[in-house]
């Protein structure tokens, strides 16, 4: 009786968290500023309890681009502006995503290939992201932003990666 009991506790628990807010994927288009001729699209999604953010860029070919969510669902203002700076709850330094200090914003760079297209996955396992949550963890209302060059991993507070190239609003709608 006792390990039925436990089985059902634990369905219960699992039916629970699979309608869990959380858990929801969410979408995003990326838009060019000005005329870059870079766009492109990001996946959130929950996978085992992980965030999954899954980047794909087009425009330039042979580049790299750093892509960091930035603190305001902004997308104005010259050059994207408007979106503020990194995402950077934790009041940490600038780094690389799974340094030793990074912003929860710093998602690292994208290589294109000779057709300009390009995609990188990276996986939130230290639990700083989530749709809907905390102050500190929830990416709603933030913004996507690609960047013209490579995020160097060191120059603060935003890695010396040049003027905003494309940008999108995260949101659940």
């Amino acid at each position: 009786m006792k390990l039925k009991n436990t089985t059902t506790l634990l369905f219960t628990t699992l039916v629970i968290s699979g309608c869990s807010k959380n858990n929801k994927t969410i979408k995003t288009t990326i838009s060019e500023i000005g005329e870059s001729g870079v766009s492109g699209r990001i996946f959130f999604e929950n996978i085992n309890g992980d965030m999954k953010a899954t980047i794909s860029i087009s425009g330039k070919a042979n580049t790299i681009n750093a892509v960091h969510i930035h603190e305001n669902g902004d997308c104005g203002g010259e050059e994207g502006k408007k979106a503020g700076g990194h995402w950077n709850p934790t009041g940490e330094d600038h780094g690389m995503w799974g340094s030793v200090e990074y912003h929860s914003g710093d998602l690292g760079n994208i290589k294109t290939d000779s057709t300009g297209t390009g995609q990188e996955t990276v996986v939130d396992m230290e639990k700083r992201w989530t749709v809907g949550g905390s102050k500190t963890t929830n990416i709603i209302g933030k913004a996507i932003i690609v960047h013209e060059k490579a995020d160097d991993g060191i120059s603060q507070p935003s890695g010396n990666a040049g003027k905003r190239v494309a940008c999108g609003v995260i949101s659940d709608k």
